[in-house]
């Protein structure tokens, strides 16, 4: 991010125009925007893991791997590993255990 502000910075305040052909102010402001809305959206993303005895529901990052039936591999992501490791043992096992 830091990289496009100051080219952005360097052409809108300093005039001094980027690329051959030099991109336009309004291209410059577009990719500007963009790049800092996919940081901003890269920070803040969370993971969200729900577990229930018959499935998992995962989003984003890594964590704990998972070997199915059919030799695939799954990677489901917890700050808490450990705990999750075990509660996916607890459901396997249902509820008698």
């Amino acid at each position: 991010m830091g990289k496009s502000t100051l080219v952005t910075v360097r052409q809108l305040v300093w005039h001094h125009p980027w690329g051959t052909p030099p991109v336009s102010n309004g291209e410059l402001l577009f990719l500007t925007a963009l790049l800092v809305l996919v940081y901003v959206r890269l920070i803040t993303v969370h993971l969200g893991t729900d577990l229930e005895p018959t499935e998992i529901a995962v989003g984003l990052r890594g964590g704990v791997e998972l070997e199915l039936q059919d030799g695939r591999r799954i990677l489901i992501g917890s700050q808490a590993p450990a705990r999750l490791a075990k509660q996916i043992w607890a459901c396997r096992l249902g509820p008698s255990s």
